[in-house]
Order: structure tokens, then C-alpha cells, then sequence
């Protein structure tokens, strides 16, 4: 492990996830968290985790983004103590909006019935509300029939978690970045050359779902796709059947 983006979702997490795989790191973003990991996840929202469990899920990665990571970015740190850590701050209400228009588009992705004859669709809303019970508080933010609007309690949230990294990650090791300066304090703090490429910028307006769909390299969205045709399919036999 060589980097730990410590920033909330919405704060550039996609940008940077893109920025390193184009200079060659291997990034864990949310989809692998899940789809390599979403079990464990689960049971560390629920019983917590050793530094040997982190350890173990992330010896072979370089990066790791987004939720649930950023949330429990000090036991990953412990876990991989020469880990460099970059925190993205971005303005509160901006910050909050754009949650609130991601979770918007990701409604339609995720919450329809026929999700329901996929198991691993499943197993995603009970990761998505674990993890939302555990880095936003109250009931999640991620219910069934509708997106919650709970402003105040994710301000709270993230406020507290970016004071919680500004106070307690090593200041050696820290960087507070902003995606808006670019590659130029990025490449400082990790030692690299600037590469010669354009600085990435990714889910504009929480577009990310449907680049999942169209692009058709998601695995998990794969999977999904297939356990729903394997069940329609035997929902006919069945029927045809009966």
C-alpha cells in the first residue's frame, strides 16, 4: 500500500482513482471494495477488523479510494505504516449537493425491483446501508424506496471526519489536496514526474452509473446481469412448467 485517499465520496475520489491507474498504480475504488471484499466489509461494519484483516485485503494494492476505505483510512494506515495519505477537501454545500445528485442517479441503478433476483445485487443494498449506518450515522442513507435528504447529519459527518484526518494522520505524510490544483502537488508528494497527459475529471454530475452500464467492464454489474437472466430464466421454466 503506497497511498490512502482519505476524502469522502464526492470529492474527487473518481478523478484521482483515474489519475493513478494512468501513471500505473492499482487502485481499489468502492467497486472492488465490494466486489472483491463486500462480505468482509459487511462483517467489519458489524464486529470491526484487525490491522492483519486490512493487512491481508490490500497487501497487493497500491491505492485505495472511496468508501468504506476513506472511512477507515487510520486502521488501514496502521495496517500499512509507510502509506502516504491525501485527504480531498472540497466546499461543504457543494460537497453536500453533489452527494445528494450522485445518490439521485444511483437510485434508478440499483433500487428496481428486479434487482431482487439478483444475489448480488442484494448483498450490495445491505453493504450500501452497513456502510451508511457506519460513516454517515443514523438509519443509512441508502433505504429501499427512496433516497433520504439528511443534510444536516452529513455535514456533521464529513466535518468530523476531515478534522478527525487533519488532526491525526502524521503530518509527513499527509497531503490536503483539492483535484482542482491538478498534477503538480499530486506528483510532489508522491515523488514522481508530472506526467505528459491531461489531468483527468471524472463522474461529472454523478454521471458514474451510467458509464458502469454502457461501458460494459464493470464485473459486478456483469455478475448481476447474469444472475438476473439465470432467475427470469427459471422463473419461465417454472412457470411454463406449473
Amino acid at each position: 500500500m503506497k497511498v490512502i485517499l482519505a476524502g469522502y465520496p464526492k470529492t474527487g475520489t473518481k478523478t484521482l482513482t483515474s489519475a493513478f491507474r494512468s501513471v500505473g498504480y492499482t487502485v481499489y475504488d468502492y467497486e472492488e471494495h465490494f466486489h472483491y471484499h463486500g462480505r468482509k466489509w459487511i462483517k467489519i461494519f458489524q464486529t470491526g477488523a484487525t490491522s492483519e484483516d486490512f493487512h491481508e485485503m490490500y497487501k497487493d494494492v497500491d491505492v485505495v479510494s472511496d468508501l468504506p476505505s476513506c472511512y477507515f483510512w487510520e486502521d488501514i494506515a496502521q495496517a500499512f505504516p509507510d502509506a502516504k495519505i491525501i485527504l480531498m477537501l472540497r466546499d461543504e454545500e457543494e460537497w453536500c449537493t453533489s452527494l445528494h445528485k450522485q445518490m439521485l442517479a444511483l437510485k434508478g441503478f440499483v433500487y428496481t425491483w428486479i434487482n431482487l433476483l439478483s444475489p448480488t445485487s442484494l448483498l450490495h443494498l445491505h453493504f450500501q446501508n452497513q456502510m451508511g449506518i457506519n460513516c454517515f450515522g443514523g438509519e443509512g442513507i441508502f433505504p429501499w424506496t427512496k433516497v433520504v435528504s439528511r443534510p444536516l447529519l452529513e455535514k456533521l459527518a464529513f466535518r468530523k471526519h476531515n478534522c478527525g484526518v487533519i488532526r491525526n494522520a502524521s503530518k509527513d505524510k499527509l497531503l490536503i489536496y483539492s483535484v482542482k490544483e491538478g498534477w503538480e502537488p499530486l506528483c510532489r508528494f508522491l515523488g514522481i514526474e508530472v506526467p505528459d497527459i491531461p489531468f483527468p475529471h471524472e463522474n461529472k454530475e454523478g454521471k458514474i452509473a451510467e458509464k458502469i452500464v454502457s461501458s460494459g467492464t464493470s464485473p459486478t454489474f456483469q455478475r448481476v446481469k447474469t444472475e438476473i437472466f439465470l432467475s427470469l430464466t427459471l422463473l419461465v421454466a417454472i412457470t411454463g412448467v406449473a
